[in-house]
């Protein structure tokens, strides 16, 4: 969670479907936090793209997991980003031979947990 968007304090994180995938909108009212926002979400496009750093971001739960789960699953899809008036929109499409239901499944569960995990810190 350390790179994940939705867990910049005073965000508000938003899901919906797209075709093929999800769409993130996380948002702040507070400009620093913005800036911040539009990092991270560049961070995520790049990666696993071929420039992009080799971070284990497999969305398998494979780190300490006390903190949480970010809602932007890089497993099996393409991340890209916007950026939008207060904050951005991360697209998370499924790749080819990977399933859709699941991933979007996946993503909402996560944001669903993100209050709960927010209130506690």
């Amino acid at each position: 969670m350390a790179n994940c968007p939705s867990a910049l304090p005073t965000t508000a994180t938003r899901v919906a479907d797209v075709p093929g995938g999800v769409s993130i909108t996380v948002t702040s009212e507070n400009p620093d936090i913005q800036r911040a926002l539009h990092a991270l979400a560049a961070l995520h496009e790049r990666i696993g793209s071929p420039q992009g750093p080799s971070y284990d971001h497999t969305g398998l739960h494979g780190g300490p997991g006390w903190i949480g789960h970010c809602p932007v699953i890089h497993n099996g899809t393409h991340v890209s980003y916007v950026r939008t008036k207060n904050g951005v929109q991360i697209e998370v499409r499924i790749l080819p031979g990977h399933d859709a239901v699941a991933l979007r499944r996946e993503v909402y569960e996560r944001a669903a947990e993100l209050p709960a995990w927010i209130a506690k810190r």
